[in-house]
């Protein structure tokens, strides 16, 4: 019987073949694997072909993975650091007007973004859409809904009684027409008896006029301006049988005594709202210092990625705004917005 041949060491050409064939066959699967792992895991929804806003929340993908980015990474819309596609255009949810923390988000003046919310200019309170000063607004004092009487002072967020009032238990009152407190405090007039002009009397006298239980003069009384019944409003006073702003250095707009060369409601004339985080300064609209206006908002040029170093230079995707200048890197603070 013939031996074997002795064993070279090396493969025969067909078993050499076969391990070429399975080893090929192993390296496509796995880049098939890695590919479709990409694609679960990836981070950001990029936008459509209609132009509709990527979504920046916590929705599934159709992977299985999580939609949306945080503010540190890219925007794969290609928009820079800290900005954010709305629409066609990347803007910063912190500083637009019209896009406040999120697309679509208006802020109405004398309303305008800070920090992602549609707030007053400091100093001002957002009463239901009005800005105002709750430390002198006699309508507004100290809060709100703190409305003074007529004829009454908003004086450091608290209402001071007119020259013509006494405080009665807490209570401003004109002891020149009240029948409860007629000339003083607690001096009430008989039954049948009216408050004319500190004292108890039967008629009223000729150029005063009744109304209720106290004689009044309709010319200058803020409680019966013009006719009884006709009180003014708050911080107003009468003249003339007329309501006017008891600060002469102030302007009736509607019912309101406003400051008109400090007003974000009223700047300059009534129903002239500020906008885009600008305050009133002697009665003009106008940026903060070292804020100017490019287009239609206050901009920080330091380190708005839109406006970096001058109006309308935006920084490229990828890039933050850093002392007026554009480069490359991740956002401060954890990702805030560079608006």
């Amino acid at each position: 019987m013939n031996s074997a041949p002795p064993s070279s060491g090396f493969l025969s050409a067909p078993a050499r073949g076969v391990l070429v064939a399975v080893a090929l066959a192993g390296v496509s699967a796995l880049a098939c694997s890695n590919t479709v792992t990409g694609a679960e895991g990836q981070g950001g929804t990029s936008a459509s072909s209609t132009g509709a806003a990527p979504s920046y929340g916590g929705g599934a993908t159709s992977g299985g993975g999580s939609a949306g980015y945080t503010p540190d990474q890219p925007d794969p819309t290609g928009c820079p650091l800290g900005l954010h596609r709305c629409g066609p255009d990347c803007v910063s949810f912190l500083t637009d007007d019209a896009n406040c923390g999120a697309c679509a988000n208006t802020c109405l003046a004398p309303l305008s973004c800070r920090e992602g919310l549609c707030a007053c200019p400091l100093g001002f309170d957002d009463c239901s859409g009005s800005c105002v000063e709750i430390a002198r607004d006699p309508a507004h004092c100290g809060a709100c809904t703190g409305a003074c009487e007529p004829d009454q002072a908003c004086l450091g967020g608290t209402c001071a009684c007119a020259a013509a009032q006494l405080d009665c238990g807490g209570a401003c009152t004109s002891v020149l027409t009240d029948a409860v407190n007629c000339g003083g405090c607690g001096v009430a007039c008989e039954t049948g008896k009216v408050c004319s002009r500190g004292a108890c009397v039967t008629d009223c006298a000729a150029d005063l006029e009744p109304c209720g239980d106290a004689c009044v003069n309709i010319g200058n009384d803020p409680m019966n301006c013009g006719g009884c019944g006709d009180a003014c409003g708050a911080g107003q006073t009468c003249r003339n049988g007329r309501c006017r702003c008891t600060d002469m250095s102030t302007t009736t707009c509607g019912t309101a005594c406003v400051s008109l060369p400090t007003s974000p409601n009223h700047c300059g004339m009534c129903n002239n709202a500020c906008a885009g985080g600008r305050t009133c300064v002697a009665g003009v609209c106008d940026c903060p210092p070292e804020t100017p206006l490019c287009g239609d908002r206050c901009a920080n040029l330091d380190t708005d990625a839109a406006h970096c170093g001058m109006c309308d230079h935006a920084c490229g995707a990828g890039e933050v705004c850093e002392d007026g200048a554009c480069v490359a890197g991740e956002l401060p603070d954890g990702g805030a917005d560079g608006g």
